[in-house]
C-alpha cells in the first residue's frame, strides 16, 4: 500500500515537472502562435514525405535496373565461356589436323616403295583422297570460324564492360541518394514529428492552463 501511494507520488510529481517544463519552453509564445507553428510544421512534414517517398521510389527503380545489369552481365559471362569453349574445341581440332598433315609431308620424303618384296611384282598405286589433303581442308574451315568466335568474345567482352561501367554508375548514385535518405530526409522528418508533438503538448497545456485558472 505504502508501494502505491509512493509510486503516484512520483507519477503526479512527474506531470507536474513535465507541465512546468512545457509552460516554461514556450512561455514567450500564444496559443495563436502555438498554432500558426503546429500548421507551419505540418506543411514542412507533407514536403519532407513527399520528398522522402519519391527518394525511397527512386531508389527502389535503381534497385531494379541494377539488379536487370546484373543478369545481362551473366549472361555475358556465361556467352564468353560457351564461345572460348568452342574456340579450345577448334584449336584442338585444328592441331591435331596439323599433326595429320605435318605426318604426311614426312612420309613422302621416304622411299616410295614400287615393287613386292616377296614376289618382286608391282604394287599397283590406290587412287584415294591424301588425309593430308582432307585435313587441309578441315583447317581451311575451321580457322574462319575461329576468327568469328574471337570477334564475338571481343563484342561480348565490349557489352559486359557497358554494363559494368553503367551498373557501377548507378550503385554510386543510389548509394548517395541512400546516404541522403539515412543521414539527412529521415532525420529531417525524425525532427519535425518531435516539434510536432511539443508544440501540441504545448497547446494542451495552455488548455489545461486555462481549466486551472477558471477553478481558482
Amino acid at each position: 500500500k505504502e508501494a502505491q501511494i509512493e509510486y503516484m507520488s512520483d507519477f503526479l510529481i512527474d506531470i507536474e515537472t513535465d507541465y512546468k517544463k512545457k509552460k516554461e519552453e514556450f512561455a514567450d509564445l500564444s496559443r495563436v502562435d502555438l498554432q500558426r507553428r503546429i500548421e507551419s510544421i505540418l506543411s514542412e512534414m507533407d514536403s519532407a514525405e513527399s520528398g522522402l517517398s519519391k527518394a525511397i521510389e527512386q531508389s527502389r527503380t535503381l534497385a531494379t535496373e541494377i539488379h536487370k545489369l546484373d543478369m545481362q552481365i551473366s549472361e555475358c559471362v556465361m556467352m564468353q565461356n560457351r564461345y572460348q569453349t568452342l574456340k579450345s574445341q577448334y584449336s584442338s581440332d585444328i592441331q591435331r589436323l596439323t599433326f595429320i598433315v605435318e605426318g604426311e609431308v614426312h612420309k613422302a620424303g621416304l622411299p616410295k616403295i614400287t615393287k613386292c618384296p616377296f614376289c618382286d611384282g608391282e604394287i599397283k598405286k590406290q587412287e584415294e583422297q591424301s588425309c593430308a589433303e582432307a585435313a587441309k581442308k578441315e583447317i581451311k574451315r575451321l580457322l574462319p570460324q575461329i576468327q568469328d568466335l574471337e570477334d564475338a568474345i571481343m563484342d561480348v567482352d565490349a557489352e559486359e564492360k557497358q554494363f559494368v561501367s553503367e551498373r557501377d554508375r548507378l550503385n554510386e548514385s543510389r548509394k548517395t541518394l541512400e546516404d541522403k535518405i539515412n543521414s539527412e530526409m529521415q532525420p529531417k522528418l525524425d525532427e519535425l514529428r518531435d516539434s510536432l508533438v511539443k508544440y501540441t503538448q504545448a497547446i494542451e497545456a495552455r488548455k489545461e492552463e486555462a481549466v486551472y485558472s477558471r477553478l481558482d
